[in-house]
């Protein structure tokens, strides 16, 4: 799940090195943490089957909760009990 929206919010840092880019692996360990407790709302919304514009509207509800990580970009993580709980 190492995509560029991972790398634009600022939640990743990728390394320039003259012709190589690396990533650090305590970057893409906390990456993973992370997605072990939280979903994006794409992964919710497939998790539930409905489109991934209905998963906000669940937040307003009160019916799931949601962090925000990143500083550039940020992205809404959703928890995943409150989403499991809801299939």
């Amino acid at each position: 799940m190492l995509t560029a929206i991972w790398v634009r919010s600022g939640f990743i840092a990728v390394r320039q090195y003259s012709f190589w880019q690396r990533i650090a692996k305590q970057d893409v360990e906390k990456l993973e943490r992370l997605l072990a407790k939280y979903v994006t709302a794409t992964t919710a919304s497939r998790m539930l089957g409905m489109h991934r514009s209905h998963v906000p509207n669940l937040e307003r509800r009160g019916e799931i909760r949601s962090i925000t990580v990143g500083d550039n970009f940020p992205v809404r993580l959703y928890l995943r009990s409150d989403v499991e709980a809801l299939r």
